[in-house]
């Protein structure tokens, strides 16, 4: 059975409201000066450069980072609204935009402001062939193996620990995989990370994720072409409850995830499982 697009699951902007994004009321700016900005940043044939560098950034998320001063510089060129910098569209080229599919998931510690990043996975969806979901549990590795069957492939374009802004009060270890150690060894500020993000998402792009309005919240950035498997999965018994992504990948993926509770979770096992989950609707056990 062939399974509908996923456009067909982009969130509402009721349902965005209600999930409680909280850009989702606000009047997004005219894309089109933010466009033609981030062409200083991708070269003069914007679109073949942002090809090659998401190609590039599958070995190397470095790829999509800019030095501190160079980040700072696109945030403030892009501008904000109410403190959330909105995904621009494509600078033109010419030609008709190509819409990408990523997978989402933001990794957090508590700090003395309160909870901030501290790891930033996105994952591409390489093909939209949602037949059969893969049998295996999913793994953290960067790149795996093709999928038997029409299922999915995903590829991790964006891996990176980012250094929280205030002192860490706790790193909620058992949740976020986060240690002192990790955090001691990186380098990468909250203004590089949010810039790759902006860098590599467009207005056209979906992006796929489990409670998005967390990471959004804690990037401080709008995009409006959300798929949600926190929407799409309700919980048996109704809102507000939410089904967890464990819960959604056990029940619909047969899969295990956060098995060990001592390492935390997986940003990138989490992104991959929220993309790969969406391959596992099916007549008899659809997420309606």
């Amino acid at each position: 059975m062939e399974l509908p697009p996923l456009e067909h699951y982009v969130a509402t902007q009721d349902q965005l409201v209600f999930q409680g994004f909280q850009f989702a009321k606000l009047a997004e700016p005219d894309g089109s000066a933010g466009s033609q900005f981030l062409k200083d940043f991708a070269g003069p044939e914007a679109g073949d450069a942002r090809e090659a560098m998401i190609r590039e950034s599958e070995t190397d998320s470095l790829s999509l980072l800019l030095p501190e001063t160079d980040a700072q510089r696109l945030l403030e060129g892009l501008g904000e609204v109410e403190g959330y910098c909105f995904v621009s569209g494509e600078p033109e080229t010419g030609r008709e935009p190509r819409r990408r599919t990523f997978a989402m998931d933001c990794e957090m510690v508590e700090t003395a402001a309160g909870f901030e990043l501290a790891r930033l996975s996105i994952v591409q969806l390489m093909g939209e062939a949602l037949v059969q979901p893969p049998q295996e549990t999913a793994s953290p590795s960067r790149k795996r193996p093709r999928p038997q069957d029409g299922g999915l492939e995903t590829s991790a374009v964006l891996d990176v620990f980012v250094l929280p802004r205030n002192p860490v009060l706790n790193y909620l270890t058992k949740y976020s995989g986060i240690t002192k150690e990790i955090l001691d060894g990186t380098r990468v500020t909250f203004a590089q990370a949010r810039a790759a993000v902006l860098r590599l998402l467009r207005r056209q792009d979906v992006l796929v994720g489990h409670s998005l309005e967390n990471d959004l919240k804690c990037l401080r950035i709008a995009h409006r072409r959300i798929v949600d498997t926190s929407i799409l999965y309700a919980h048996p018994q109704g809102p507000p409850r939410r089904a967890s992504l464990k819960w959604l990948a056990k029940t619909y993926l047969d899969q295990q995830i956060h098995a060990d509770e001592q390492a935390g979770h997986d940003s990138v096992e989490d992104a991959r499982v929220s993309c790969e989950g969406l391959s596992a609707r099916r007549t008899d056990r659809g997420p309606r």
